[in-house]
């Protein structure tokens, strides 16, 4: 992808919205493409990405991101993810701590 030559990577957004468990068991197939919507693209173009959480929603529920990168370049969207998580403050999932990533 040539505008690769210009910028590092890009940070979109890692879902449009959340679901609850149940609503996902009530339509799985629509609801999983629907989370999707912004990330699909990564494989079928031979990019890579990392998705860190990002900030909380007033309700509690979560949002990411995702550093897309060129194909190959794996340890470069990992490495990025990681420092934004470091300084980001949000904990991975419900856990109340922050978990480094490995």
């Amino acid at each position: 992808m040539t505008f690769f030559k210009r910028i590092d990577t890009l940070v979109l957004p890692t879902a449009p919205t959340v679901y609850t468990c149940e609503q996902v068991l009530a339509d799985p197939i629509r609801l999983n493409s629907r989370l999707g919507t912004y990330t699909n693209f990564v494989n079928l173009l031979d990019l890579c990405g990392a998705s860190v959480p990002a900030a909380l929603h007033e309700d509690g529920t979560p949002f990411g991101i995702t550093f897309v990168a060129p194909g190959g370049q794996d340890a470069l969207a990992a490495s990025l993810a990681k420092a934004f998580h470091a300084v980001c403050g949000v904990a991975p999932g419900a856990q109340a701590k922050l978990e480094p990533l490995v």
